[in-house]
């Protein structure tokens, strides 16, 4: 999000120019998010032996390495998918919905 904050600072103070939202900003911005979000938690994972030793409460200590592992997986397997999906048709789409309440399905039962 401090990407997004500079940017809108840039274009509107420093350039003048008006906030613009183009397709390819926010999927670099969703694309950064993910990536940032899964190499946290992989980080998470192999920190999990001194985090239990300090106290910290990491995810990974949580839910267990196998279930961060798992869902950084699923995330990516996800945005994968979500990247092919033809937004013009409607199989395309319920397909990508399906896979979304299938992973909910395995996410819950993981988490259980």
């Amino acid at each position: 999000m401090d990407n997004v904050a500079t940017f809108i600072h840039i274009q509107k103070y420093a350039l003048g120019r008006p906030i613009v939202f183009t397709r390819s900003l926010v999927f670099a911005v969703a694309f950064m998010s993910l990536f940032s979000t899964i190499i946290a938690l992989s980080k998470d994972i192999e920190d999990v032996d001194g985090d239990r030793a300090h106290g910290i409460k990491s995810l990974a200590v949580i839910l267990g390495k196998e279930k961060v592992l798992g869902h950084c997986a699923l995330a990516s397997t996800l945005w994968l998918r979500a990247r092919s999906v033809d937004l013009d048709n409607k199989a395309s789409i319920s397909s990508f919905y399906m896979l979304i309440w299938q992973a909910s399905d395995r996410i819950i039962r993981l988490v259980k």
